[in-house]
């Protein structure tokens, strides 16, 4: 089973700004990446939103590692 890198790492934020062409399996993995990618849009002036969605991201896939280990492995090569 992949590991899920800390916060800090840079792939989680080329995963914010690239994503848009990964191929999800699990919906529930493009509803985040869609629950990311909206608060951007909502706040484009505020760059602390981008940590914050990336710390959705990096939630999401720490608390559903298991049933999105595929989906976690195409967002970290994003």
């Amino acid at each position: 089973m992949i590991e899920v890198p800390p916060k800090s790492d840079l792939r989680w934020q080329q995963f914010i700004k690239n994503g848009e062409n990964c191929t999800f399996s699990s919906l529930a993995t493009k509803m985040m990446y869609k629950r990311c990618q909206m608060l951007l849009k909502l706040n484009p002036d505020k760059p602390e939103k981008f940590n914050e969605a990336v710390a959705i991201a990096h939630e999401y896939f720490t608390n559903n590692k298991a049933i999105a280990e595929s989906d976690l492995k195409i967002a970290l090569a994003a």
